[in-house]
């Protein structure tokens, strides 16, 4: 199965890199890889997938297609819009889009997603709607990252002291000693010899637990992992 990842950048989606021992170019993964092999484990899919990646700097709908569109989503809407597009370019059966609910309110994570699910029904096609799915962490993806204790052990064998409700996580993102979700999580890595790097995200989401992560994060994170299992399912 090939699904289409869509997130902010590298740290989300992964990179491609130049692999000099296979001559080719390969995909480093982000976090978002490691958790929908997670998901996928006990689906139809199985764990077998093929993944793409784009940034989403990287959306834009041309000017001609995009009159075919009128009017367009609103929000996060019109990415969403161009990401199924491509999806269906790909021959990818699912499409995630990702984007920081950047607040800690659940409300405006619930408006992400109707923007992003808006995009989506504007495909006008049943098949990538039922295989669109929003990834709106509710302040930022680190504070996923922040919700399981067992999975910063496994990765350096100590744990941080860790937020209890990382999803309530805000403060200011200029300041390096604040309580927003970006600087809590380098704090946390930092003082366990880890550094913040997109290496550092994915083995962390690699040793995350789906239920834990669910259960610390009820407002963005267990919706997803719904949305996820759905779509792999109808996929397959």
């Amino acid at each position: 199965m090939k699904v289409l990842l869509c997130g902010e950048g590298a740290h989300d989606v992964g990179r491609e890199v130049w692999s000099t021992k296979k001559g080719a170019w390969e995909t480093e993964p982000g976090w978002l890889q490691p958790l929908v092999v997670k998901l996928a484990s006990d689906t139809a899919a199985n764990g077998d997938i093929e993944f793409e990646i784009r940034e989403r700097r990287e959306l834009t709908l041309l000017p001609r297609i995009a009159t075919n569109f009128k009017p367009l989503p609103s929000g996060h809407g019109k990415k969403a819009l161009a990401a199924a597009l491509i999806a269906k370019s790909l021959g990818a059966e699912v499409t995630v889009f990702m984007v920081d609910a950047d607040s800690n309110d659940p409300a405006d994570v619930e408006e992400i997603r109707r923007q992003i699910a808006e995009g989506f029904t504007a495909a006008n096609d049943a098949s990538l709607e039922s295989s669109g799915v929003a990834c709106v962490p509710m302040s930022t993806s680190e504070s996923w990252l922040l919700a399981d204790a067992s999975a910063w052990t496994s990765a350096c064998g100590t744990t941080p002291l860790l937020p209890k409700h990382p999803e309530m996580l805000w403060g200011v993102r200029d300041d390096p000693d604040g309580n927003h979700p970006k600087h809590v999580f380098r704090r946390s890595a930092e003082s366990v010899g880890l550094p913040d790097s997109p290496t550092t995200r994915g083995d962390l989401a690699a040793n995350s637990d789906v239920g834990t992560l669910a259960a610390c994060c009820p407002n963005s994170f267990s919706g997803f992992a719904a949305d996820m299992k759905a779509a792999l399912n109808l996929a397959t």
